[in-house]
Formats: C-alpha cells, sequence, structure tokens
C-alpha cells in the first residue's frame, strides 16, 4: 500500500494533491483499456480524439472525487499516507478480498511503470517508533501438497515502536479462527530469513476447532510491516510434533 501511494505521491512530500491524482489516473484510465483515444488524422477522427480526452478527463474527474470522498478524512483537499493506509484497510471490512485488491494494485503499478510513472522517493519517511501500524493477516491451513490451503480467518497484527531510549517493537496479533483440528495447541513463530525464530504465543483450539487468538510479543528492533510481508514469515506449529500446521500470509494494509 505504502509502495502505491508513492506512485500517486509524484513530489514525495507525503500528500496525494487533486493534480498528482489527476496525473496518475489519467495515465492508468488509458493504460487499462477504458479509454484509448484514436490516433487517426482524419477530420472526423480528429473530432473523435478530443471527444475521447473529454470522456477521459470526466472519467478522471468522477475518479478523483470518489477517492477524496472516501479517503480525505479530514477534507483538506489532499490525501496523506495514514489516509490512504485507513481507505485500503477499511476497503478490505467493507467486503473487498484482499488479494483481490492487491492483484489490482499489482495490475495498476505495472501500468503505470509501463507508461513511465515510477515510484517518487518519498522525502519524509516516519520511522516506526513513536508510532503504530495496522496490517491483515490471512491463516491458511497447511497441506502436505504444498498448495496454499484454506482460509482458516483473518488476524489483525498491530506493531508498536516505542521512543524511550531503549528502542523497542512489539507486536500484537488478535481474531478469530475457525475450521482449526480440534483440541490442538499451536504456537506462532516468527521466523526471519537465516534460520533465527522468536515464539510469539499460543494459541488452542476448542472442541469445535475454533480458536481465540490474542497475542503480545516483544519483536526484534528492525522489524517493519514490510519486512513481515516479504522478509520473513509467520507459522502455525504443531506444539506436540513441532511440524508447521499453518501458515500466516501478512499483508500490509494499514489504518
Amino acid at each position: 500500500i505504502d509502495d502505491f501511494f508513492q506512485y500517486f505521491d509524484r513530489d514525495g512530500d507525503g500528500e496525494i494533491t487533486i493534480t498528482e491524482a489527476k496525473q496518475v489516473l489519467r495515465v492508468a484510465l488509458m493504460g487499462s483499456g477504458e479509454t484509448s483515444p484514436s490516433t487517426s488524422s482524419s477530420s472526423a477522427s480528429q473530432e473523435q480524439q478530443q471527444q475521447d480526452k473529454k470522456e477521459l478527463e470526466k472519467k478522471v474527474d468522477q475518479q478523483v472525487k470518489i477517492l477524496l470522498s472516501k479517503a480525505d478524512f479530514d477534507h483538506n483537499k489532499k490525501i496523506s499516507l495514514e489516509e490512504f493506509r485507513k481507505y485500503y484497510f477499511e476497503t478490505v471490512h467493507s467486503g473487498v478480498e484482499p488479494e483481490v485488491m492487491l492483484l489490482d494494485i499489482q495490475n495498476a503499478i505495472k501500468i503505470l511503470e509501463e507508461h513511465n510513472i515510477q515510484k517518487s522517493p518519498r522525502k519524509c519517511v516516519s520511522p516506526l517508533s513513536a508510532m503504530t501500524v495496522e496490517g491483515l493477516c490471512i491463516v491458511r491451513i497447511a497441506k502436505r501438497s504444498g498448495g496454499a490451503g484454506a482460509i482458516l480467518g483473518q488476524l489483525k497484527l498491530k506493531l508498536r515502536g516505542t521512543s524511550t531510549k531503549e528502542q523497542k517493537t512489539s507486536a500484537s496479533v488478535c481474531g478469530n479462527l475457525k475450521g482449526m483440528p480440534a483440541d490442538k495447541t499451536y504456537q506462532i513463530v516468527h521466523e526471519i530469513k537465516g534460520g533465527e525464530k522468536l515464539v510469539m504465543g499460543e494459541i488452542s483450539s476448542d472442541v469445535h476447532g475454533a480458536a481465540n487468538v490474542n497475542i503480545e510479543s516483544d519483536m526484534p528492533e528492525e522489524t517493519t510491516m514490510k519486512s513481515l510481508v516479504g522478509d520473513s514469515a509467520l507459522k502455525l506449529i504443531d506444539s506436540k510434533r513441532g511440524s508447521v500446521s499453518g501458515l500466516i500470509q501478512v499483508l500490509e494494509l494499514h489504518r
């Protein structure tokens, strides 16, 4: 989500203006094939070009109005990174599947880069210290075949950073899971590339295969939501057997 924001935030100042939104959406809509102005040189086609351009601008204006109405929470005609994160997080909770939404974002980024719209350098990067970010975890039961497995539920992952002399990072994982093997105890393990493992806590399923998850754990200082997405893994480990019983997919959705 943060990377997608940087495509809109053309000057990297941490806010999306109406002009920036229009610039990016204009390219995205043309590249997606929703509007494709004619390139013929005939008089009739020139008129069609003008009509196509008007339709494109109308579509862009509509999309910008929709974006502002849903993501400009303080009504200042700009969208901050925190507002952008909140907008996408609430989009998921309104019923949009996270995998579908992220696939749409990846397709949009591909179109923008094909038209030479690159991610802007961010001038102001907020450190994790003294801030909290939230993400969504999709929990899947493992399959011996190596397939993705059935979804057991969604968990909310929250990372907190402190600004004390001894900088600390902590994480909380909470939510409910269903469809697990009954009467089992599992560990949620943070596994970093390179082999280091951190047991964050335990969860137990009831006789119906349901589990309430509410875990708090200290994390390595350098932990960020992005590192959890790409550089490490959260896994469900059977406490008795020590084998991997579930995979926890972290999606970088903030609010």
